[in-house]
């Protein structure tokens, strides 16, 4: 600090020692009673790197435009694209930033790209072309990159003033380049000290801990248990890989120092700690709202992309739309497609087919305001151009939405703003784009800018191994040191001849060379605080792990018990509870005579689970559904009842099937699946290509003529009702249903069918809580005599009848109450109508009085239910720690 107070410039190799430096400076004024100070020049190796070539190039009035990252990555990409090797590659971007850190390497080191005497692999052979290419390009077009300004600045007239006492601090070993800029400094004259990093005497514990997020946890206590004993102390929690537990280290420090943070309501708590490695800026809530936006112009849009957008709180009219747009959002997953553009959203509105409840008409009109501007702007263009046009689609919506934004919301606006400027200044060496290019090319960016929002100087401060770089603290952790982790393996660059690496040294290039420099940096940690803890995890799910070889100069504490798991605060107030159980599994009743929704689902509900019946045809609660591709089996069910109704409506009955010419039969055929398409190709445009609607006709058709086969073996009848709705009155309930189809034979009796094409069984009309309650209560409640009830079954090459009949050969396949071996003791007509109204008279009874006990028929009944957030089914068997008791689907209860 007495060198900062003398007029020198501190240079560090990393920009967080860099802030750290600048805090203890003014940690040290303000301790010391004064309240301002003078900036103290303390600047990354890097950002001094830029500062003095500015100033130079300013001075000697040199015309060279120094490039930024993104600029270098496209004119990387753009050599290596039109390169003879280029076109055999699948990831050329990924290619183009190996390729710009092999250069930059290259540079660090003073390697010439490359001896003509030395071997080169195929690797090495293009980058060299690739190297050279992108050389000739900055040379013609006067432009430097950050990689060459070492050896920019080392080879300058550099004059002492100005910048004459100059002190390297925290930097474990020189690079070459570093080496040469130096020695440039040292000969123009430039006073140049090499701080070297005081040692600290160390007490060092060495501790083995069941896995990594028990390591973790263990880290926390201990940093909190420190900070409440003094919270002037300097704490540094040192991860190995924190990029991958990023996460786990986020979470679980939040648990422990925060854990009413997991209650609702609960405020942003003011954290004490920060994690030094950012995300992809493109990973922020309101930077993926942003994405979300700008891929409208990408139609058709992913409807789980476009229901994401509706839910946004960072679009205008989150608030005032918010039911209605997640309205919006439950009906398209139910009755939309996989995916949705403009035109068909409007063609729903326009039809009347979407409720005007569920309407966001801001929404709305802010996409077809989108869709015009971006239209009239959709050519190639400059980068900037493109800037500018998605800053004004943004606009539109008013992103990033209405109400005020928090510190990290305002700061990643801010960060948004700082990358569209650099997207930007693509022009400089970028063509011209079309929309999807530019839009593609601005997500990789964001992708690859790393962000992290600034916080105040931290007492705990969370760092990768490299990140440590220098710093001290008080009391230091570091974790995750296995021996699969540390010293890690051999990462030559590929594209530098191995050769070269080994003579030069560079880290990583041998096992030998990555041993060294895993073991420098340990020993540099540990002597940069006197109370040091080393930990490993012993387990990795079902592997174990052993300790580093680096940590065998300390003795290991093994921890010999697995610690808690993270989010255990919930646990405790559980296990701390005082609760006075009240059972409450009755529903106000239903009056009499009230509709209730839901035909007969409602009795299929009931008999599955009380709850499920209660919540849906009273709460009308229902869960968000996922579309996918093509057709699911709802739709697919829906297109047979379709096509089915077209077919029976025309012939009538069998007397037609059998006197209809087989050419005119085809025809008929082939009319009925056509129109029956084409009503789904209106409601599913996109799903209904040629290809599709080819292939489902030639399904639908071999479906037709599999149950006509049948048909034809059956006694003569005429269809009475086809898709025919139904309005009765059941036990005070009074529901509306409808019945797919009912053919009256020559003796007056009736066949009630219900088309199936899944797999359908009978075996639970016996029960008391019937799985397929349908057909019963449809033959219960005729008014003619009923002759068999079946299930039509219309699945690829299993088509046919499955039911009951009064007698035999009533209809092919389908036997009668005594053909059944399992038919719970009922041997006549009347008796089993009389079962099915005493079972459904029960299930009745039950809803209508309100029973909504949690109490699914089967495992298969809720594996089937998509209300478990509702009922908490799943939280009952957590916390009892033992399997639900639920009864099989065929006992009777």
């Amino acid at each position: 600090m007495e060198l900062l107070d003398r007029g020198y410039t501190l240079i560090t190799p990393t920009h967080r020692l860099s802030r750290y430096l600048q805090h203890q400076y003014a940690v040290r004024h303000i301790r010391a009673g004064r309240k301002t100070w003078p900036t103290p020049a303390v600047l990354p190796w890097n950002g001094w790197l830029q500062k003095t070539w500015e100033e130079h190039a300013l001075e000697q009035g040199l015309d060279q435009v120094l490039l930024g990252a993104h600029q270098q990555q496209l004119l990387w990409r753009e050599i290596i694209s039109r390169s003879a090797q280029g076109k055999r590659l699948l990831q050329s971007t990924t290619t183009a930033r190996q390729a710009m850190y092999a250069w930059s390497l290259c540079r660090q080191w003073q390697i010439p790209i490359f001896a003509e005497n030395l071997y080169l692999n195929e690797d090495a052979i293009a980058f060299r072309h690739w190297a050279g290419a992108y050389r000739q390009r900055c040379e013609k077009n006067g432009w430097i990159d950050d990689a060459s300004l070492a050896g920019a600045i080392a080879g300058m007239s550099v004059r002492p003033a100005g910048r004459k006492n100059l002190a390297f601090a925290g930097f474990d070993e020189l690079i070459p380049c570093q080496k040469a800029v130096i020695a440039a400094l040292k000969a123009a004259g430039a006073s140049v000290l090499e701080l070297p990093l005081l040692p600290r005497t160390a007490k060092t514990t060495v501790l083995g801990m069941h896995d990594s997020c028990g390591e973790i946890l263990a880290a926390a206590r201990w940093a909190r248990a420190l900070l409440e004993s003094d919270p002037d102390r300097s704490i540094g929690i040192v991860v190995h890989n924190l990029q991958a537990f990023h996460t786990d280290v986020q979470t679980i420090f939040d648990d422990v120092f925060f854990p009413g943070a997991i209650l609702a309501g609960a405020d942003e708590p003011q954290r004490p700690y920060s994690i030094a490695l950012g995300l992809p800026l493109s990973h922020y809530p309101v930077m993926e709202a942003a994405l979300l936006i700008l891929g409208l112009e990408r139609e058709p849009v992913p409807l789980e992309e476009f229901g994401a957008l509706l839910r946004s709180p960072f679009i205008g009219k989150a608030v005032a739309e918010g039911q209605q747009r997640a309205q919006l959002d439950a009906w398209l997953r139910r009755h939309g497609e996989s995916r949705i553009n403009f035109t068909t959203l409007h063609k729903l509105i326009k039809a009347g087919v979407l409720p005007e409840r569920v309407i966001p008409e801001g929404f709305t009109g802010c996409w077809l305001k989108y869709q015009e501007l971006f239209r009239a702007h959709d050519k190639k263009q400059s980068a900037g151009n493109w800037a500018k046009l998605f800053a004004n689609l943004l606009q539109i919506f008013n992103w990033p939405g209405d109400r005020p934004l928090n510190s990290t919301e305002f700061q990643t606006v801010a960060e948004w703003q700082e990358q569209l400027r650099r997207f930007a200044a693509l022009d400089l060496v970028a063509p011209s784009l079309s929309g999807r290019e530019a839009l593609s090319l601005l997500r990789q960016l964001l992708m690859q800018a790393s962000f992290q929002p600034e916080t105040p100087e931290l007492p705990i401060q969370i760092l990768g191994m490299t990140g440590a770089a220098a710093m001290q603290f008080d009391h230091l952790w570091i974790l995750g040191l296995h021996e699969e982790a540390w010293p890690g393996k051999a990462d030559p660059n590929p594209f530098i001849p191995l050769q070269v690496q080994r003579e030069l040294g560079m880290p990583g290039a041998t096992p030998e060379l990555k041993l060294a420099q895993a073991q420098n940096l340990l020993e540099r940690l540990v002597r940069s605080s006197p109370d040091v803890v080393l930990s490993y995890p012993q387990h990795d799910n079902d592997r174990e792990l052993r300790v580093s070889p680096l940590l065998k100069p300390w003795p290991v504490t093994m921890d010999p018990c697995p610690r808690d798991t993270p989010g255990n605060y919930a646990q405790l107030i559980y296990q701390s509870r005082s609760m006075e159980e009240i059972i409450d599994t009755l529903a106000p009743a239903v009056p009499g005579g009230q509709v209730v929704s839901g035909g007969t689902g409602l009795f299929k509900d009931q008999a599955a689970c009380p709850f499920r019946a209660f919540a849906r045809h009273r709460l009308f609660a229902e869960g968000l559904e996922s579309k996918d591709i093509g057709l699911d089996a709802r739709d697919r069910g829906s297109l047979v009842h379709e096509v089915m109704e077209k077919f029976w409506r025309r012939l009538g009955g069998s007397q037609a099937l059998l006197d209809m010419p087989e050419e005119q039969l085809e025809k008929v055929i082939h009319d009925t699946v056509h129109a029956a398409l084409q009503v789904f190709r209106k409601k599913f445009p996109q799903t209904f290509t040629e290809r599709f609607t080819h292939l489902e006709m030639e399904r639908l058709r071999a479906l037709v003529y599999q149950l006509l086969d049948r048909e034809r073996g059956r006694r003569p009848f005429t269809v009475h009702a086809c898709e025919h709705w139904h309005r009765l009155t059941f036990n005070d309930i009074t529901i509306s249903t409808r019945i797919d189809r009912i053919d009256q034979l020559a003796d007056g009796r009736y066949v009630i069918m219900d088309y199936k094409t899944g797999d359908p069984k009978i075996n639970h009309w016996f029960s008391d809580r019937p799985d397929e309650p349908q057909l019963p209560l449809y033959a219960i409640t005729s008014a003619g005599e009923i002759a068999a009830i079946v299930f039509t079954r219309l699945k690829k090459d299993v088509v046919g009848y499955i039911g009951l009949a009064q007698e035999d050969d009533l209809l092919p396949g389908v036997k009668t109450l005594a053909d059944l071996r399992n038919n719970g003791g009922i041997s006549d007509w009347e008796t089993l109508f009389a079962k099915w109204r005493e079972t459904l008279n029960r299930l009745a009874i039950n809803f209508r009085q309100g029973s909504a006990v949690v109490d699914p028929k089967s495992n298969k009944s809720c594996e089937q239910c998509d209300l478990h957030n509702l009922c908490r089914i799943h939280e009952k068997q957590a916390t009892s720690n033992k399997p639900l008791a639920i009864r099989d689907e065929n006992e009777s209860f």
